[in-house]
């Protein structure tokens, strides 16, 4: 089978390669792709690198001092998180980007999958909940998946008041159009851990969501110096 994706990716290269080189011939594209990636190895060792040695350094500073090592510990966790999410979205991105999925963003298919696996209908506000949103954010994405016909409102067989929100047809065949992308980008987050790292990863995280989803489904008008008690 062709891999239309590798001839993608060396049309982008060679229109690349004209921006630099009005002229050139197969063999000057060729040494130029190569040079090319060797210098994106060497950039990207270099960054690991400097990531490697920052974290030595806070390590060598820390060591000696307990209460100002658990400080770093602490902020490093909240970095490395927050990193974490940003290569989930980063690779979420591509995939949506090169499926010509009808998401526009992450958060968009991430409310989608809540709706389609969740057993129960849930109503704009527990769905926004769900995914620890503030509600304007949370309702622009609702808005954008409606006016897409990707979910769709109906009435609460109890109460006609309340409305809830489900997954269309054509909901569910983009949905399936990125299903497996994902779960292989789910396995490509994971990266290099071992089976019994990645259950302890899942077990500690779980471990902090059930800390701070109280809060935020509960305490979050408080004010901070409030909260901050509850450590």
């Amino acid at each position: 089978m062709m891999n239309y994706q590798l001839i993608h990716e060396l049309i982008d290269q060679a229109a690349d390669f004209q921006k630099e080189n009005q002229k050139g011939s197969l063999q000057d594209f060729s040494a130029w792709l190569s040079q090319k990636i060797e210098n994106e190895k060497k950039w990207q060792k270099q960054n690991d690198d400097k990531l490697k040695d920052s974290f030595q350094d806070s390590d060598n500073h820390f060591q000696n001092n307990e209460e100002d090592f658990k400080e770093q510990e602490n902020y490093s966790v909240l970095a490395l998180i927050t990193y974490l999410y940003r290569y989930a979205k980063l690779y979420a991105k591509k995939a949506l980007e090169e499926h010509q999925s009808a998401f526009v963003t992450f958060d968009e298919l991430v409310y989608l999958i809540t709706l389609y696996f969740n057993p129960n209908p849930l109503s704009k506000t527990q769905l926004i909940e769900t995914n620890i949103h503030e509600k304007p954010t949370g309702m622009e994405i609702i808005k954008r998946l409606l006016k897409n016909k990707l979910i769709e409102q109906f009435d609460s067989q109890e109460d006609k008041r309340i409305k809830y929100l489900r997954v269309t047809e054509k909901g569910k065949t983009e949905f399936m159009k990125v299903f497996g992308t994902m779960r292989a980008i789910a396995q490509l987050v994971s990266g290099n851990l071992t089976k019994e790292e990645d259950y302890q990863l899942f077990q500690l995280l779980k471990k902090l969501h059930l800390f701070h989803n109280p809060i935020f489904l509960h305490e979050k008008e408080k004010p901070l110096q409030q909260i901050l008690t509850r450590v």
